[in-house]
């Protein structure tokens, strides 16, 4: 009897709060708001001459683009493979003056052609 009795609770808490519903005032809507968002959906596109433009340049944007990030890179590590070497060096003098190293003795320990 008590199961039945507290499912019997149950069912009418549930069913009072679901009635609460019906209570609260529907949203009135603006009348001409289906309208309005209606005609914006069946607008003709007009089409800019800007996006004319872009629909002509991007087949030739992308392969400029590649080749001057290829190009681009090509000078960076050009640039770079040369310092690097020279500013090796220069550590390697400098770390040998510091620590009284002669520098031959150190290129021959590092397996460094001399200069």
């Amino acid at each position: 009897m008590q199961k039945r009795e507290k499912q019997k609770l149950i069912d009418d808490k549930v069913f009072e709060t679901l009635h609460c519903l019906d209570k609260v005032d529907k949203v009135k809507a603006n009348p001409f708001l289906y309208t309005r968002i209606k005609q914006k959906l069946d607008a003709p596109k007009t089409s800019k001459t800007g996006f004319q433009l872009s629909r002509f340049f991007r087949p030739i944007l992308l392969p400029t683009l590649v080749v001057a990030s290829a190009l681009l890179g090509i000078l960076i590590g050009n640039n770079n493979s040369s310092n690097i070497q020279s500013s090796r060096s220069q550590n390697i003098k400098s770390f040998a003056s510091f620590y009284g190293f002669k520098t031959q003795d150190l290129n021959n320990y590092l397996l460094i052609e001399s200069e």
